[in-house]
């Protein structure tokens, strides 16, 4: 199976899942595309929608980071805009 990948645009207070798999996160890497507004940042949880967004991604930053193969799930991964609207793209590896 490939790896969940792709271009997504994100809104504030609108968080998704970047993947619906339960398997555990090996991999994952998230850059913020938005070059136009430098104030809008990606915010990144992994625990859930009910999370906190600690990870912080400015406009073209980026972000991976591996996980342990049993504790974070890829269905853990949610990210949103912290201002309006940005795009990120993404690769997770499980």
């Amino acid at each position: 199976e490939d790896a969940p990948r792709g271009s997504v645009t994100v809104t504030q207070g609108s968080p998704i899942a970047l993947s619906t798999s339960s398997d555990p996160l090996l991999f994952l890497y998230i850059r913020n595309t938005n070059l136009n507004k430098r104030s809008n940042t990606a915010l990144v949880s992994t625990n859930g929608t009910g999370g906190s967004y600690f990870i912080i991604i400015p406009p073209d930053g980026a972000v991976h980071f591996r996980g342990d193969g049993t504790l974070l799930l890829c269905n853990e991964i949610y990210v949103q805009a912290n201002d309006t609207t940005t795009t990120i793209e993404y690769v997770i590896a499980k």
